[in-house]
């Protein structure tokens, strides 16, 4: 501290000497205190983390729309690329996402398709037009944007550093939260916002998540209660409720009306958008870009295990899959229909499309015990999963419901591969049912003309199966 009025300087304390006075406090009773002054400032610093992604920091940054109380501004100052509408409450310091500004530039409906009308793909991969590729850059640049903020500034070095320091307080006690993790959100009533004072830097306020603190050592519970942190996770608690705070506020833009999404739930969605869109290619350029940014991607699945929000991540993985694969299967009906594509093409395309689920569970998703009780957790809710955003899609408006068989991380998109897009096409008038493929096995020179069979093209002198 040095207050320069007064002419009084207050010499730095390092960090060896600051460590033993936190020991000597933990041996004088005064632990118990401490451990709250410390959660109070990591909630602080949780707080000036998320409000740094409306500032602009962590690179690729862009400065927010400043609101009131009640009511937007309009004039938000975005980067050159557009896509970041980050908007952030003066009344109470609370960050999101103008959901239909993210879903536009991002491309975050309808499975990330944005056109499979006209199947001209060939059986093995997809060609990326340029308005995808743009979106799948985009959605990159966010998530870099939210892991180098969020995961490397405070997670990983903020907390690490706290805990280094306040280990010996770490070590004497824990805190005993009320809630989970996973069901700790913030609303309005939760916050102690506070009038901006122009003789002060702006500053907000809202309460770190409710519970006690106690002697490690006169804890009955067990030590693998979920509601049992160490700093580590109360800092990381601090995090998510700053997160999943938003403005409470609608945005126009036009004559329609949308959300401001919680800075959590955008990273949520992005980060499974981000997932699927590896099925948009295989050439080489695509894979050159995907080895750079798939460690990006983990990292943020990761911090959303970390943050409480596997399940959500798995709902929007389940929802936004299904809707993906529900219209590429229709594509390719209708190219099978009109003789555009062929059965062999189609069941070697979804072969292709298994092995790409096989790599992509693998190498994104936790196979842990967590992960098999947050699957278990969605197949045994009551109402279909649905996901976070509305979509035209008949998959996404009546839900998904995930059946209990299925609970594996590696069965999550392959079972959706076989649900949406191979089942449409096992039914009586599908090319694939056995009354079809019998006849294709008995007409093998195609000369039976009546019904189902050969259909030679005489221009091209090949065979498809109509």
């Amino acid at each position: 501290n040095n207050n320069n009025n007064n002419n009084n300087h207050h010499r730095l304390i390092g960090r060896e000497e600051l460590y033993r006075s936190v020991e000597d406090l933990c041996v004088h009773k005064f632990g118990n205190k401490l451990y709250l002054d410390v959660v109070e400032i990591m909630n602080g610093a949780a707080g000036e983390v998320v409000r740094r992604l409306a500032n602009g920091g962590g690179g690729g940054g862009a400065a927010a729309a400043v609101v009131g109380e009640n009511s937007l501004s309009s004039s938000a100052e975005e980067n050159a690329m557009g896509y970041e509408s980050v908007v952030m409450d003066r009344s109470n310091g609370a960050v999101g996402y103008n959901a239909s500004k993210l879903i536009t530039a991002l491309n975050l409906e309808n499975g990330g398709v944005l056109d499979t009308t006209d199947l001209t793909i060939s059986s093995s991969s997809t060609s990326i037009n340029i308005n995808e590729e743009s979106s799948n850059q985009q959605r990159y640049a966010l998530l870099k944007k939210m892991h180098t903020i969020c995961r490397l500034s405070y997670a990983e070095e903020y907390l690490t550093f706290v805990r280094s320091i306040f280990l010996a307080l770490d070590r004497a006690f824990v805190f005993v939260a009320d809630e989970d993790l996973e069901g700790m959100v913030c609303d309005a009533n939760d916050e102690d916002a506070m009038e901006i004072d122009a003789t002060q830097q702006q500053k907000w306020k809202t309460s770190p998540p409710k519970g006690k603190v106690v002697e490690r050592s006169s804890l009955s519970v067990s030590a693998s209660n979920t509601r049992i942190w160490g700093l580590w996770d109360i800092g990381i608690a601090c995090l998510r409720k700053h997160m999943m705070r938003s403005p409470q506020l609608t945005v126009s833009d036009g004559d329609s009306k949308t959300t401001i999404l919680p800075v959590l739930v955008a990273m949520v969605l992005t980060t499974t958008y981000a997932i699927l869109s590896e099925y948009d290619g295989n050439d080489d350029q695509q894979n050159a870009i995907m080895v750079d940014v798939r460690p990006l991607v983990r990292n943020c699945v990761r911090t959303c295990i970390d943050l409480g929000a596997l399940s959500s991540l798995f709902e929007e993985l389940i929802v936004v899959a299904s809707v993906r694969f529900e219209k590429e299967g229709k594509s390719w009906g209708r190219a099978l229909n009109d003789s555009k594509k062929s059965a062999p093409e189609f069941l070697r395309h979804a072969e292709n499309r298994l092995k790409q689920s096989s790599a992509l569970t693998s190498y994104y998703l936790p196979s842990s015990v967590g992960a098999v009780a947050a699957l278990r957790q969605l197949s045994n809710r009551r109402r279909p999963l649905v996901g976070a955003l509305p979509s035209s899609s008949s998959t996404s408006s009546q839900g998904v419901v995930w059946k209990s068989a299925n609970n594996s991380t590696r069965r999550i998109l392959p079972t959706i591969i076989e649900t949406q897009l191979l089942a449409p096409h096992l039914v009586p008038s599908g090319v694939l049912h056995p009354r079809h493929l019998y006849l294709m096995l008995d007409d093998d020179d195609g000369s039976n003309t009546s019904g189902a069979g050969w259909k030679t093209h005489h221009n091209a002198g090949e065979k498809t199966f109509a």
